[in-house]
């Protein structure tokens, strides 16, 4: 695709285009050498290119490798659920109903809390790891004297259409994504307030 640009890919992903890093900033917020990332890039997190070039520029979003990053800090104790290795395709932005979003939103729920009560009951991960990316979301939904944050507090908003945009691609671009910030909340509490059950039990 000769018409690819930053911008474009950027509204693809639902994320601003200062967020898709170039290789030199995400090596360096990963604190590894450039070299590193760009000779292995199967073995780290995933990236775009501008064009099929091999030497075509590449762009990291930034969500990505803060995840990565926040993996690679925790120890590495369990498989990293994010994107991984040179993105082949172009992101689809083929649009996707409000109603066919909020279905996607409601399964990633129950995969999501599959996927935690693997973690709780595994005894893979340290318990105080479990513990601690537990308070760092409900930090995010819960306000310090926990009470809960509303869909529309500018703390939280990005925070949950980016979420919303993360479960719904690479299928392709919901039409309305700030839709989707009241049903991202109230599923992403359920899922945090029966995992700290889980890890209540698991004491």
């Amino acid at each position: 695709m000769s018409d690819r640009t930053k911008a474009d890919l950027a509204a693809r992903l639902g994320i601003a285009e200062d967020a898709l890093l170039p290789r030199s900033e995400a090596a360096a917020l990963l604190g590894l050498d450039v070299h590193t990332l760009r000779t292995h890039p199967n073995d780290h997190v995933g990236f775009f290119r501008l064009s099929d070039a091999r030497t075509a520029r590449a762009l990291y979003p930034k969500p990505w490798v803060e995840d990565y990053r926040s993996w690679r800090a925790g120890g590495r104790t369990s498989r990293f659920r994010g994107h991984m290795g040179p993105q082949s395709e172009w992101p689809s932005q083929r649009p996707i109903s409000v109603r066919a979003a909020v279905l996607m939103i409601e399964r990633w729920k129950y995969r999501e809390l599959h996927i935690r009560c693997e973690d709780v009951c595994g005894g893979t991960i340290p318990f105080e790891e479990l513990i601690s990316r537990h308070r760092s979301e409900a930090a995010m939904l819960y306000r310090s004297d926990g009470t809960r944050k509303e869909s529309d507090d500018p703390d939280l908003l990005p925070a949950l259409v980016e979420k919303a945009n993360a479960i719904i691609q690479p299928a392709g671009a919901c039409v309305s994504p700030d839709r989707l910030a009241p049903l991202m909340r109230v599923v992403w509490e359920q899922v945090l307030e029966t995992e700290r059950g889980w890890l209540a039990d698991a004491r």
